[in-house]
């Protein structure tokens, strides 16, 4: 059996045929804008933040990298795309310009874990 998060968890709580379509038979939803900018900006910020000693890099290649490596599918249109994208390059400086005063490496960018409950693996 698959260990069990957080997300599956509660989507099972929600709804137990949508768990067994995501997590048993394994169909994935459809991309939504929402998901997708979330997702871009997640990348933007590790990147940030996964270098191995300061100074931090440069907004303007935070910025590049994000446009270049965001997640472009669940738009309705290149408007939107592009309403998103704008925001998201706002976010990022934003949380940049009162972050970089301060700047301090992370101990770890991500972490995984997996716990052992009896028969039940929690990730």
């Amino acid at each position: 059996m698959r260990p069990l998060s957080y997300s599956s968890i509660s989507l099972y709580q929600q709804c137990p045929l949508l768990y067994k379509l995501r997590y048993v038979d394994n169909l994935k939803p459809k991309p939504r804008a929402p998901l997708s900018f979330g997702n871009s900006l997640h990348k933007a910020l590790e990147f940030m933040y996964d270098i191995k000693v300061p100074p931090p890099l440069p907004l303007e290649k935070i910025l590049t990298y994000y446009e270049q490596n965001r997640v472009k599918e669940g738009y309705e249109s290149e408007e939107e795309e592009k309403g998103y994208l704008d925001y998201g390059k706002e976010i990022l400086t934003e949380f940049y310009n009162k972050n970089i005063k301060d700047f301090k490496l992370p101990m770890a960018v991500e972490g995984d874990y997996i716990i052992d409950i009896g028969t039940i693996k929690l990730r």
